[in-house]
């Protein structure tokens, strides 16, 4: 099956979606959450950067999603949010 990227439910077009609002939720934060996410999950901080940039097609691996909101302090609604993202 091929995905259509003009389909706002395509694989491509929900990945694009959660990385936009996850890079929003990360610019409210601190300089340095970069940093601090990738120490806790034990990865580099370019890979957070990939993450969280659209023009990257890198998902955020689902094991790491809550720790991820739990070092970013996602508020209830952005985490709520950006599950259903």
């Amino acid at each position: 099956m091929e995905l259509e990227l003009t389909d706002s439910n395509s694989v491509d077009a929900r990945i694009v979606a959660y990385k936009i609002l996850l890079r929003e939720y990360l610019n409210r934060r601190p300089s340095g959450i970069l940093k601090e996410i990738s120490a806790a999950i034990n990865t580099h901080r370019s890979f957070i950067s990939q993450v969280a940039n659209p023009n990257y097609m890198v998902p955020l691996p689902a094991q790491y999603v809550t720790k991820l909101m739990e070092v970013s302090h996602f508020t209830n609604e952005e985490q709520e949010t950006f599950e259903a993202a």
